[in-house]
């Protein structure tokens, strides 16, 4: 009985912390909206955007999200505050080419230079995506300037760029339309609150396999 009490305890803590993630991240995600909402704010820049994936729908069209995602950094990139596009994903899971390519060819539909853009092509999660994207970039001789992703999606970007060494970069946010929140419901928000506890563990993970924190 005892055991079966502490059990019930551990679950009414872990709801608890959990709805008070779900809070937090609907509050970040109004904040991510008004100071980095399709980039505002940020300086002119020769660095590059790295915008972050989010996959590939099931009949092989690029994720909506991934598209407004790759049209922000198009857009920096236009506006001079950003001169090159890194994209990073690897979650095309039904087709052989990764998700990264497929951002990368749709940068180029909208009139970007193959020239101008990078693939990072090896990650699967947002940690992966900033780690690996921070060493394509330095393999480069790049500087990553900006991070672009989902409003929803950006606080926990700060977070682990904060983690991996990205202490100096500039954020914009997707915007998302009040309209598409609405035709969404919470499932977004309840998705992200659980990928910050779980990337907590990747970064816990990431320490006790030997890894210090970049300088």
């Amino acid at each position: 009985m005892r055991l079966l009490r502490w059990l019930k305890r551990l679950i009414l803590l872990g709801a608890l912390t959990y709805m008070a993630t779900v809070a937090w991240v609907v509050y970040a995600t109004g904040h991510a909206i008004e100071h980095f909402g399709d980039g505002r704010g940020l300086p002119q820049s020769t660095g590059a955007v790295l915008v972050l994936g989010s996959g590939i729908r099931g009949d092989g069209v690029l994720h909506y999200s991934s598209r407004r995602r790759v049209a922000l950094g198009v857009k920096l990139l236009r506006e001079g505050k950003a001169g090159h596009l890194i994209m990073s994903g690897n979650t095309a899971r039904y087709y052989p080419a990764k998700a990264a390519d497929f951002m990368a060819a749709y940068a180029e539909e909208l009139g970007v230079s193959p020239e101008d853009i990078s693939a990072e092509t090896r990650a699967w999660t947002t940690f992966e995506n900033l780690l690996y994207s921070r060493e394509l970039a330095e393999a480069e001789g790049r500087e990553i300037a900006v991070i672009a992703s989902d409003a929803t999606h950006v606080p926990r970007a700060r977070a682990l760029a904060w983690a991996v060494g990205l202490r100096d970069v500039g954020f914009a946010a997707v915007a998302t339309p009040e309209t598409a929140v609405q035709e969404a419901g919470p499932i977004p928000y309840l998705r992200e609150a659980a990928a910050w506890w779980l990337n907590v563990g990747r970064v816990i993970a990431w320490r006790l396999n030997g890894r210090r924190w970049p300088l």
